[in-house]
């Protein structure tokens, strides 16, 4: 592929680009002001791009701590090392977790511009969690009728508990994803 930025930057006239006002240009290619920069422009200027920097440099340490869990985890595996498994793993999901939050957060946070959209996230986030315990303990009642199934071909009796348990349990959890909501905002 041909590369036509050269091309097109000697046939272009560079004095339209010039900043307006009194500011030159130097031998070296720097704009000279006529002095109205000040200290504290300096200070920011520095500040915002350490602030950026290092907001980078930190993500970027985040995904190093992640692929060394990876290959910690591989070796581990390798080796057969409980002890190391469990570190990698640890590793792994903290520095997930803290680079998912990282980045989610100020997401976040910009987005509210009212009182409504806290009130609104907030009724989102418990109709979703609400939606997904129902799910849940729907597959939770269907693989308990397995278990009964099971229970009902060969009569062993660890299936009977298996399917009481995972029955009561989903049952309980679809109940307070229908109820839990309504007697927490009665309250």
């Amino acid at each position: 592929m041909l590369n036509f930025y050269p091309i097109l930057l000697t046939k272009m006239n560079t004095d339209t680009f010039l900043p307006q006002g009194e500011d030159t240009i130097t031998d070296d290619g720097q704009i000279k002001s006529d002095g109205s920069f000040s200290f504290t422009d300096d200070i920011s200027d520095k500040l915002t791009f350490l602030g950026t920097s290092g907001f980078d440099w930190f993500l970027k340490g985040i995904t190093i701590l992640f692929i060394i869990g990876v290959i910690a985890m591989i070796m581990a595996m390798i080796f057969k090392n409980g002890q190391w498994q469990k570190y990698a793993q640890t590793t792994m999901l903290w520095s997930f977790v803290s680079l998912m939050l990282l980045r989610g957060i100020p997401i976040v946070i910009l987005s509210f511009k009212t009182k409504a959209d806290v009130d609104a996230a907030f009724s989102t986030a418990l109709s979703t969690i609400s939606e997904v315990a129902v799910f849940i303990g729907l597959i939770g009642i269907s693989i308990s009728l397995l278990f009964k199934f099971g229970h009902t071909l060969i009569k062993h009796p660890e299936y009977y508990k298996w399917y009481k348990n995972a029955r009561n349990i989903s049952v309980i959890m679809i109940l307070f994803a229908f109820f839990g909501p309504i007697i927490f905002a009665l309250l």
